[in-house]
């Protein structure tokens, strides 16, 4: 058996969850219709399990999709930074992104030197 910190992030959550509500795998299969077998490798293997699984996983374990999953509804310090740029930026973002890195770096270099002269007022 796998050990247990390397098994992915959803069949931790599922071990956890599970047994917070003391159930066991035959007992979760009986409340999902997912063969104990299946249950058995969702906590021990499955990377990318299957969303209508994961559905009635957390419904039967009256968690969200997310808590199964292990996402995280607060956004991070880092996309509240994205989350305040507007969308004509970050489309003109993308677009830079988009072009080759020498292209990228002209681009930056100009916008460095513009953002530095204006510091310097």
């Amino acid at each position: 058996m796998k050990n247990y910190e390397k098994r992915p992030l959803f069949s931790r959550n599922l071990i956890r969850l599970r047994k917070e509500r003391k159930l066991t795998q035959g007992e979760l299969a009986k409340l999902t219709g997912i063969s104990t077998r299946m249950i058995a490798y969702y906590e021990t293997e499955a990377v990318k399990p299957p969303i209508d699984k994961v559905g009635i996983i957390a419904k039967a374990l009256h968690v969200s999709i997310n808590d199964l999953l292990g996402i995280n509804d607060e956004p991070t310090p880092k996309q509240m930074e994205l989350i305040d740029i507007d969308g004509r930026t970050m489309k003109k973002l993308k677009m830079i992104l988009a072009l080759p890195k020498h292209q990228r770096h002209i681009i930056y270099s100009m916008a460095e030197s513009f953002l530095k002269q204006n510091l310097e007022k």
